[in-house]
């Protein structure tokens, strides 16, 4: 009776064993293939935060770093592997570097800053896997915006570094946020 008892005992433990493999195989191929699927990015309800929350682990990590203010625009990737945000990061008394445009990788959990603009800037959009416009500044009748390539080595400093290979101007007629 006790050699039932122990078979049987083994051939279940064996059983949740591979219940819990399959489980962790599945959420790690795909958490890898779109980690938008297995992970929930958000603004925290004291607006200086962001969170990541992650399925089926059930995880919470704060990825934002600084707890100044940060803008509810919050996107992913086209191919869904980077999220960006906005952090308000100012460096009194210089207004033209006050907010940092952030790159958050879920497969590593660091964020990179790629943008520096002005207290002006504030809206951007992802234009392919590895590109991001940024609008930095306003006025007359036009805004400028910067095409900065995601894996860059250092961020963009809007008005310190050479502009005119990244940057143009686009009139507020042109400006479309149908996509944002």
């Amino acid at each position: 009776m006790k050699k039932i008892i122990r078979k049987t005992i083994k051939i279940v433990a064996i059983l949740l064993g591979s219940i819990i493999t399959v489980i962790m195989a599945w959420f790690i191929i795909s958490f890898y293939l779109n980690p938008s699927e297995s992970l929930y990015v958000y603004l925290g309800d004291d607006g200086s935060s962001v969170w990541i929350e992650g399925n089926p682990l059930s995880f919470r990590k704060e990825i934002s770093g600084t707890k100044s203010q940060k803008s509810s625009d919050i996107k992913w990737s086209p191919n869904n592997n980077y999220v960006a945000f906005y952090d308000n990061v100012r460096e009194t008394p210089d207004m033209s570097r006050e907010w940092f445009l952030k790159i958050f990788n879920p497969r590593t959990f660091s964020v990179k800053t790629i943008f520096i603009g002005p207290w002006v800037t504030g809206n951007y959009k992802w234009l392919d896997d590895n590109t991001i416009r940024a609008y930095a500044g306003a006025c007359s009748g036009c805004r400028p915006y910067c095409d900065i390539n995601i894996y860059r080595s250092e961020p963009f400093v809007f008005g310190k570094d050479d502009d005119s290979k990244h940057c143009n101007m686009q009139s507020w007629w042109e400006y479309d946020d149908s996509d944002e």
